[in-house]
């Protein structure tokens, strides 16, 4: 067996984030542009630096041009924090609706709830694999650039160079790339997912709103995963273009299901009300014993449980 001591997850940590900072020369369609490893990262699949090191070259360029005959067999695909499809538990009726809004709803659909309720697994075990499909799960920290650079490699892999040629040359005003985004997206039929859209800044928030709006009735649908409702909601449900989903908490018999079966009842009923169903939560208490594959922030909402379920 092996395991990671706490000074070798540092110092990984550390080396993680000296690479990330390190500049690499991208090279696509377009010509060459310098830019951090960490965002050159989403300009590849799968998006992580090790897939960077591994296709960079010793003068340290990254080559983002795709073959001149791509196989057949292979549709559009750019995929930024999709979690793993994974079978859903106590969710059929939202399964529904979501397919009843993909066959004939409108362009906008708003899966919205708390953290931890279980958006962006729901949405990854939805999507249908057969056509075009987008996918960016917004972080702190997140340019521009870095979005209108993944959507741009989309976009280049269904024949719309504009966009990433624009990028490379200089990030467009958000409005500018709501124009070449209307344009590009008309016919594609694609299928676009926003995650954690609460994590945007600033400075990215215009630009998601432009990727919203420019969004094609025609064939295109997006999905926008939000803890919050979308600010343009009153303007998109008098459009008709936006129906929204609201996940809640999982009901008894799927909740009981992602607990240890050892669990008495009435230990059971206790974590059921502190949790409210929500499914994160309960995957936090039943790895009360063994927490250390989870983030530092799923630990400490453990320990507030901890302490919920003592005071309790």
């Amino acid at each position: 067996m092996y395991t990671v001591t706490p000074e070798g997850h540092a110092l990984a940590q550390r080396l993680a984030a000296e690479v990330a900072r390190r500049r690499v020369v991208a090279v696509d369609a377009s010509g060459e542009r310098a830019l951090a490893a960490s965002e050159a990262k989403r300009l590849i699949a799968p998006p992580t630096l090790t897939h960077l090191l591994a296709t960079m070259d010793a003068e340290g360029r990254v080559d983002l041009r795709r073959p001149a005959s791509p196989s057949a067999r292979d549709v559009a695909r750019f995929e930024e924090g999709r979690p793993e499809p994974q079978q859903l538990l106590g969710r059929e009726a939202d399964v529904l609706s979501f397919r009843e809004w993909l066959d004939e709803g409108p362009t906008v659909l708003a899966v919205i709830g708390p953290k931890g309720i279980g958006k962006s697994a729901f949405v990854s075990a939805c999507i249908d694999d057969s056509r075009p499909r987008f996918w960016w799960s917004v972080r702190d920290g997140d340019s521009p650039a870095a979005l209108l650079g993944g959507l741009g490699t989309f976009l280049a892999d269904l024949g719309k160079g504009e966009l990433r040629a624009r990028v490379a040359d200089e990030v467009p005003e958000w409005r500018q790339a709501a124009k070449i985004l209307a344009r590009d997206l008309k016919a594609a039929n694609a299928f676009l997912v926003l995650d954690d859209l609460e994590a945007a800044s600033r400075e990215l928030v215009p630009y998601l709103n432009a990727i919203i709006e420019s969004v094609p009735a025609n064939g295109c649908r997006i999905a926008v995963l939000s803890e919050e409702p979308l600010p343009a909601r009153s303007t998109l449900l008098a459009e008709g273009r936006l129906r929204e989903l609201r996940l809640r908490g999982l009901d008894r018999a799927a909740a009981r299901a992602l607990l240890p079966r050892t669990m008495l009842d009435p230990e059971f009923e206790k974590v059921y009300r502190l949790t409210e169903g929500n499914p994160l939560s309960l995957k936090l208490l039943a790895a009360e014993d063994t927490p250390g594959g989870y983030s530092p922030e799923e630990r400490a909402l453990l320990k507030v449980l901890r302490m919920r379920q003592d005071e309790g």
